[in-house]
């Protein structure tokens, strides 16, 4: 059986304590294990230990374990204590023995000695070195029998020496260099002898503790003329020249060499075994040790007296059993291993002997059982980043633990999938092992998309180490919205102060409004948000621009914290990206997150939250602060955005609210800033609060969706078409689909066909609509649901009759520029294809934005910057100008209306192959693909890129504003651009300066469908070559008279500039194809006409492709092209 450390020192002292009762007169001064508690030696030692000097600075500790020696009696038990080096005050501390010895006496101390290392030790060439233990006298601290050390010869190696007294002008020094991190035992004898100068003193390393007094290592002769009349103490000192960093334990003192050692019992015992006694889930690949109280006999130990046998394995042998020497320590290396779930037994059998030929008195046996086989799955047991989180980098890896480790055969690529609502699926790397195969790092090939949602998914083909496949999970989470600064960047902080890492930074960042003060000395004031959750909201200190709950934004100015309130104060620069953003959602938590006594609340500061049913617990205060309560813990509702008298509710201690909302503000304390009355939702019926269209609205457009706002969370089983009715004068009744927003309480009915121009639209909406608690509809506004028609509500509005239709505002008169309808006003309806924030100056007060309406786009120039967002519905009253050579709609604030968003934004039209930009198709929405000719440069604002489509070159104006990147846009690229067709002409007739402009350097979701960014850099599929070719004609022969084109394949390096042409076979030109345009894989579509576009005879052609290389290199190919003519 195993032996507790205190059952090994009650059997190891057994024998002493026999022969003490038998009147040996044997006895120890001092034995110290320091069995205490950790800590400082002085108070855990309760008095036992005293200080000598520099008490309290640099304490000598108590630490957990004890150090071992074999044979040694005072080994393993208890705790030990640590000194360190240092050049500081540090204490010294001493214990006194049982009686004061006089002179005449011979005095022995000894300790286990291990260091940590040599930092600090006296040079090897020191004669003095430092001293930490020693002997004391009874009447002085005078230090005697002291224990020096220095460096050794060898590097990270020190000898231990003797300074019989501080007379001694030197210590004596043993030749053997000492290893940090091997235990030593150090012994000192100390002769007092009558007269001076002549009392004697030894040093022992590691002395033979089996028989009678070995002779000493060194020794050393006082040379005191005054020697101690008395030595009654031991003293630890730590001082400052050199005393080492060590752990010391097992000091004993006494008058005899045996005494010091300990009497052994006669035969050998075992101290320890390993596997200990009845361990279980041992692994296979184990190694059996046993631990002697001796040298044993190595001759005596083979595979008959150390014997392993199991129940599933009747006999193991061993490879080895080692040392092959004389050792207190043997160790059986198991053949091949053990086998799983098995019961192993140990048997040492009484033919091991000691190097005295003493045997086991009695066999000794231990058993101990194997590991289960493993039959569980590997599962995660954390992930990084983590389930849920937010603003993660895009150049992130995931970094998976599992509960053991894999099998690495399995940890690949098939293992792992990586896939994102933006990016369908990301390429990964080979994925690492590390962390002895607990950890899987996955690495994608490419950086995640900005602002998406990651999912990882962990595959059953990966397996652990027994082949138990993993089980099949997933996490995920969502990487930072873009490249640019965020709110989350400005508000998320570890420090307990709340403090942005911004704070005294001018930045700039983008949000939706969601919330404006409308009262007192900080109206204007507003917050903003740029996503749901923590860390999302900031307070914006500006008395300037007044913006609305919705409006998309663009602020800069300087983070500040303001008595704990973290803020950008003053707002320096202001943009409007876009109005009637959706808000994002509220938070929802437990009342008790909003306290000042919740350490979260930080991060909730500026955001849009809100509670769960909840009560009234006290009312309005003077400063109109009242609190609420779900029972987590109070709340406190505050009027800094809007008055309670706005809100259409008066508090009542008891009140039962469905829930309150609104912006948590920190001042003086959390607080929840409702905004509207819906942010307080009552117990009561529901109201519609406005509609778009409303009762008696004109000039409606055909295509129209209806909007109904409510003040409350509607029950979504009673938004049902069974519930709504929408008929037309003309056009009768329409089918509807609807759609619920919960974050504000809006319905939205979109009749599936449009209605007829200039009828009269009736909308009607039961009684029987209700919200999330059963109250129903209060139509008629009494504060009484009374549950029946007198609460239907009916409304009715007028479409729009006759508008016109934008190509025909476009049609050009005779000159072919000037529009037909020029100076004439016009009423058009469409859908905003070019929001105002890339067509408008930035000194303008005007907004410059384009209408779509399908059969052509146009400028309208009128109405306030900022209200003219992608796919909103507009119906324009204006006079049709030309301006520049752009035809645009001139009109007023007041002549434009504003209706729903349409199910889809404009699809652009598709350019064909060498298509010129002109008056054809001005205004439009446009897509053409094409090849970079001429790289962005910048001028006024913006930039000007020129795109080759085919051979015709189209000039790309792109708005500072955008925020494209220009770097991936070099000579030779191929890209898609997409954008308005405008025109910048100064002079009459108008007929140039025609431009593509792109809108949004960024994809975007629309109504849920993701859209790709407005200039798209395409990849070719085939390389540029290393020389020009014309690879090929196809079909070649190719008629015309058939449809058919001609398509030549051309490559070149990407550098190279192209010129490709059609000759007949007398060497005439035909056609230029493609003019010094830039290198690269690319086609041209010949369809067989001259360059004044006639049809060319049927016959051999020649095309010919000249390459110029940059440093001016010709380089000349030719290819026939045959054209055909159908068979009669």
């Amino acid at each position: 059986m195993a032996l507790t450390k205190t059952w090994q020192r009650a059997l190891l002292t057994l024998p002493l304590l026999f022969l003490m009762a038998a009147g040996s007169g044997a006895t120890l001064l001092m034995e110290e294990n320091f069995n205490y508690s950790t800590g400082q030696l002085l108070t855990a030692s309760g008095g036992s230990w005293i200080n000598f000097s520099g008490l309290g600075s640099n304490p000598i500790l108590v630490s957990s374990g004890s150090l071992t020696y074999a044979g040694y009696t005072s080994s393993g038990i208890g705790n030990k204590i640590d000194i360190i080096n240092t050049t500081a005050t540090a204490e010294d501390d001493g214990r006194a023995f049982s009686q004061n010895q006089p002179v005449g006496t011979t005095v022995y101390f000894s300790f286990l000695l291990n260091l940590t290392d040599t930092a600090g030790l006296a040079a090897s060439s020191s004669t003095t070195g430092d001293y930490f233990a020693s002997l004391v006298p009874v009447s002085s601290i005078s230090y005697i029998g002291r224990v020096s050390i220095r460096k050794g010869a060898a590097a990270n190696s020190y000898n231990l020496g003797l300074r019989s007294s501080t007379t001694n002008a030197a210590a004596v020094w043993a030749s053997a260099d000492l290893a940090p991190g091997t235990t030593y035992l150090v012994l000192v004898r100390y002769q007092m002898i009558t007269g001076s100068a002549n009392d004697d003193a030894a040093l022992f390393i590691n002395p033979s503790l089996a028989g009678a007094e070995p002779a000493p290592d060194i020794t050393q002769i006082s040379a005191s003329t005054s020697e101690p009349d008395s030595i009654g103490r031991i003293a630890i000192r730590q001082g400052n020249a050199g005393t080492p960093n060590a752990s010391i334990d097992g000091i004993r003192a006494a008058n005899t060499w045996d005494d010091i050692r300990g009497v052994l019992p006669v035969n050998p015992e075992v101290l320890s075994v390993s596997p200990v006694n009845n361990a279980s889930n041992v692994n296979t690949q184990a190694v059996i040790s046993v631990t002697f109280d001796r040298l044993m006999d190595a001759a005596t130990l083979d595979t008959a007296s150390f014997a392993v046998a199991g129940l599933k394995q009747a006999r193991y042998y061993p490879d080895s059993i080692r040392p092959a020497a004389n050792s207190a320590a043997y160790t059986f290396y198991v053949q091949d291993s053990l086998r799983k779930s098995d019961t192993v037994t140990v048997t040492l059998t009484t033919a091991i002997a000691d190097t005295g030929g003493n045997h086991l008195l009695s066999p000794y046996v231990w058993t101990f059982h194997t590991v289960l086989p493993d039959t569980a799955a590997p599962r995660i047991i954390s992930t990084a980043p983590a389930e849920g989180q937010i603003n993660v980098q895009v150049n992130s890896s995931v970094e998976i633990n599992f509960s053991e480790a894999l099998l690495p055969s399995t940890v690949d690529t098939a293992a792992f999938r990586l896939t994102g609502r933006r990016i369908a699926s990301y390429g990964i790397m080979a994925p690492v092992l590390s962390n002895g195969n607990t950890r899987v790092t996955v690495q994608p090939s490419d950086s995640f998309a900005y602002g998406d949602t990651v999912t990882v998914e962990v595959r059953s083909t990966l397996a652990d180490s027994a082949g138990n496949p993993a089980v099949g999970d997933t996490f995920s989470f969502q990487t930072r919205r873009n490249a640019n600064l965020t709110i989350f960047d400005i508000q998320y902080t570890s420090d307990p102060s709340g403090n942005s890492p911004y704070s005294g930074q001018n930045i700039t960042v983008s949000g939706v409004v969601t919330g404006v003060v409308r009262v007192g000395n900080s109206k204007g004031m507003y917050f903003i948000q740029d996503g749901t959750g923590p860390w999302n909201g900031v307070y914006c200190y500006d008395r300037d621009r007044f913006p609305e709950e919705g409006d998309s934004v663009l602020v800069s100015g300087t983070v500040i914290e303001y008595f704990g309130l973290t803020e950008i104060s003053p707002v320096s620069g202001f943009q409007l990206l876009k109005k009637g953003t959706l808000v994002p959602e509220p938070v929802v938590l437990p009342t008790d997150s909003f306290s000042s006594n919740n350490p979260n609340a930080e991060a909730y500061e500026g955001v849009l939250v809100a509670t769960n049913r909840v009560s009234v617990t006290s009312l309005p205060n003077s400063y109109f602060e009242w609190n609420v309560t779900d029972g987590s813990g109070p709340c406190i509702m505050d009027d800094f955005l809007d008055s309670l008298s706005h809100m259409g509710y008066t508090p009542a201690i008891g009140d039962s609210l469905i829930r309150v909302q609104g912006i948590l503000h920190a001042s003086f304390g959390w607080k929840i800033e409702h905004r509207f009355p819906r942010d307080i939702v009552q117990f009561k019926p529901v109201k519609m609060l406005s509609s778009l269209p409303a009762q008696g609205n004109i000039n409606v457009p055909t295509q129209v969706g209806i909007r109904l706002n409510f003040d409350k969370p509607l029950d979504p089983a009673t938004v049902v078409a069974a519930n709504f009715s929408v008929n037309g004068s003309s056009s009768a009744a329409h089918d509807l689909s609807l759609s619920y927003n919960s974050a504000d309480y809006s319905i939205r009915l979109i009749p599936t066909a449009a209605f007829s121009a200039g009828e009269t639209v009736s909308v009607w909406i039961a009684h029987s609509l209700r919200d999330t608690l059963g109250y129903y509809l209060d139509g008629d506004q009494n504060g009484i649901a009374s549950n029946d028609s007198l609460d239907d509500i009916r409304f009715s509005f007028v479409t729009l009759l006759n508008p016109t239709r934008i190509s025909q505002v476009q049609k050009p008169g005779a000159d072919g520029f000037t529009p037909l309808l020029e100076g004439q006003t016009v009423t058009v309806e469409g859908i905003v294809s070019g929001p105002d924030m890339y067509f408008t100056s930035s000194t303008a007060s005007t907004a410059s934005w384009y209408l779509d309406d399908g059969t052509g786009g146009v400028n309208v120039y009128g109405g306030t910057k900022g209200q003219f967002v992608l796919g909103r519905r507009a119906v324009v009253t204006g006079r049709v100008t030309e301006y520049n050579g752009v035809t645009e709609v001139a009109s007023t604030a007041a002549q434009i209306a504003m209706w729903d968003w349409a199910d889809q934004p404009a699809t652009p039209r598709a350019m064909v192959y060498n298509q010129l930009l002109g008056e054809s198709i001005e205004g439009h929405l446009a897509s053409v693909e094409g090849t970079i000719s001429g790289i962005p440069a910048y001028a006024g604002g913006g930039y000007n890129m020129v795109v080759r489509n085919g051979n015709a070159p189209l000039a790309v104006r792109i708005a500072e504003i955008s925020g494209f990147d220009m770097s991936p846009m070099t000579y030779g690229a191929k890209v898609r651009v997409t954008g308005i067709v405008s025109q910048y002409d100064k002079e009459s007739p108008y007929n140039s300066g025609y431009q593509l402009v792109p809108r949004f350097a960024q994809d975007y979701y629309y109504n849920g469908v993701l859209y790709p960014p407005d200039i798209e850099i395409l990849v070719d599929s085939t390389a540029a070559s290393a020389s020009s070719q014309i690879v090929s004609v196809k079909p070649n022969p190719f008629s015309p008279e058939w449809g058919e084109v001609g398509v030549i394949e051309i490559n070149a390096p990407d550098t190279d500039h192209l010129t490709l042409r059609i000759y007949d076979l007398k060497g005439r030109l035909v056609k230029t194809c493609l003019n010094n345009v830039p290198g690269g894989h690319q086609y041209y579509y010949w369809n067989g006409t001259d360059n004044s576009n006639r049809r060319a005879d049927i016959g051999m052609y020649i095309a010919h492709l000249r390459s110029v290389t940059a440093q001016g290199a010709i380089s000349d190919k030719t290819k026939i092209v045959v054209l055909g003519t159908p068979l009669k």
